[in-house]
């Protein structure tokens, strides 16, 4: 039987902890485990009545609730309803194992919890004066206190740097789950990983997740589109400083509070990544600039998008369809139309990169005429570059970023990394450079250009709409 983790995210990749038994949770110093346990005792008590107990071996009652505290997890209320307790145990005995076995499961006897935690297996370890104590203590642990009082039981591990192992080996056998947290660095950016090797009488499609530790522990299952319910007009965050939100709170103030007018936008999306996940990132920002001020849009769609996805998108960030044609320019492939299109849709047979940046003007000067607002542009560069080679979408490249800038308006350019060299030329012409990858099957946005963090990528349903929320991997 299972029960709920608790921790957020975690249940949707497992049916969750086997209940009344022995889990390890094993890292390296830094890499949450703290963190994620306590999740696991509050949530137990706040959403399910379950009695919680924390055994600590290498920090005070003060600075526990202290730090949780400032991650929103209130343990001092759920101590005033008595569903949570928390044992001091910081001063090991010299006299061996036994006093201590005896003092340590008569702290859980007493308190009698559904739920206990013992932090960290690896400080108990200095009690003991010879290894083969410690089988006794997990022994005693499991059959005296886990079984006995049915309590699911979370034990903390140290894994030292450099060791694969988990503490002397044979905990591994006792136990029916093992977690082990990660922290890695990925181009210089902290990156944070959970793994589950093993979970007795379950199977585990996907043993690998991201996770962070900001604002408490977030497990972030694989990427699964979210239509979201009843659509409401998309509410524009409001403009800054001269500067264009990008329709993202967490992005605007990484941006320094947004986007400078006349900025050119490089979205530098992972292949193995599709529209759904690029849309949430692009959809905000271009709603956020037609949204405001009723400002117009020119779309040169990537190879294999259809003008029908892109007039979708448009109205899913919130233009109403009757401004289709007054605010808007779906640019189609002319070997590709095979029926009467609607009057926002221009049919496009390129020509020279010069000649194609000259119709693109040309566009611009009409929108910009009959609604007084330049227009945004999001321009697919694979096509410009299947057009005209490498060489050819530079030179359309440079000819925009100086229009842009004399316009104050945006382009974004969306590029997936299929020619290599082109990126090369186009991040040093960008103002802003941000690439969208894929890790454990979530889309992790970072800024390049100017250098963030990673951010995983969720659709904020709040929104109405199909918008990106972006949360730090800390």
């Amino acid at each position: 039987m299972f029960i709920p983790s608790g921790v957020e995210g975690l249940d949707e990749i497992i049916p969750g902890f086997p209940r009344g038994d022995l889990i390890i949770v094993a890292g390296r110093p830094g890499t949450g485990k703290t963190v994620f346990s306590a999740s696991f005792i509050y949530n137990g008590a706040s959403k399910y009545e379950e009695k919680g107990l924390y055994v600590s071996l290498t920090e005070d009652k003060a600075t526990f609730m202290e730090n949780m505290g400032s991650l929103g997890m209130n343990f001092e209320e759920l101590e005033k309803r008595g569903l949570f307790e928390f044992a001091e145990f910081l001063t090991l005995r010299e006299e061996g194992m036994k006093p201590l076995l005896s003092e340590f499961l008569g702290i859980i006897e007493e308190a009698k919890p559904r739920r206990l935690v013992v932090d960290s297996l690896s400080a108990a370890l200095q009690g003991f004066r010879d290894p083969r104590e410690v089988r006794v203590f997990l022994h005693a642990l499991l059959s005296k206190a886990v079984k006995r009082l049915d309590c699911t039981t979370l034990l903390i591990e140290e894994m030292p740097h450099g060791d694969l192992r988990i503490g002397y080996g044979f905990e591994e056998f006792v136990a029916s789950m093992i977690i082990i947290l990660r922290m890695r660095f990925i181009e210089g950016r902290l990156f944070r990983e959970l793994v589950i090797p093993k979970l007795r009488g379950a199977r585990i499609s996907m043993p690998m997740a991201c996770f962070t530790i900001h604002k408490g522990v977030k497990v972030f299952p694989p990427w699964k589109p979210i239509e979201v319910k009843g659509p409401r007009p998309y509410q524009p965050l409001p403009e800054t400083g001269g500067r264009y939100s990008t329709g993202m709170e967490q992005l605007d103030r990484v941006l320094g509070g947004g986007i400078r007018r006349g900025s050119t936008i490089l979205l530098d999306v992972d292949p193995g990544l599709t529209h759904d996940h690029y849309i949430p990132i692009i959809n905000p920002i271009i709603a956020n600039y037609c949204s405001s001020a009723k400002r117009p849009l020119i779309v040169l769609p990537s190879p294999g998008t259809r003008w029908e996805s892109i007039a979708e998108i448009v109205k899913g960030a919130g233009m109403p369809e009757d401004l289709l044609p007054n605010l808007t320019r779906i640019i189609e492939p002319a070997e590709e139309v095979h029926e009467e299109l609607p009057s926002f849709v221009i049919t496009w047979k390129p020509e020279s990169p010069e000649r194609d940046f000259e119709k693109l003007a040309d566009m611009e000067d009409l929108l910009l005429k009959s609604t007084g607002h330049p227009p945004i542009k999001l321009i697919g560069v694979d096509r410009v570059t299947h057009y005209h080679g490498v060489k050819g979408a530079i030179t359309l490249a440079n000819l925009e970023v100086t229009r842009t800038m004399k316009l104050g308006s945006l382009v974004i350019w969306l590029v997936r990394e299929i020619y290599p060299e082109l990126m090369e030329h186009l991040a040093p012409l960008s103002s802003i450079h941000l690439r969208l990858i894929e890790r454990n099957g979530r889309p992790i946005l970072y800024g390049v250009k100017p250098r963030t963090g990673f951010y995983l990528v969720e659709i904020d349903e709040s929104r109405g709409s199909n918008v990106a929320k972006l949360t730090p991997m800390e």
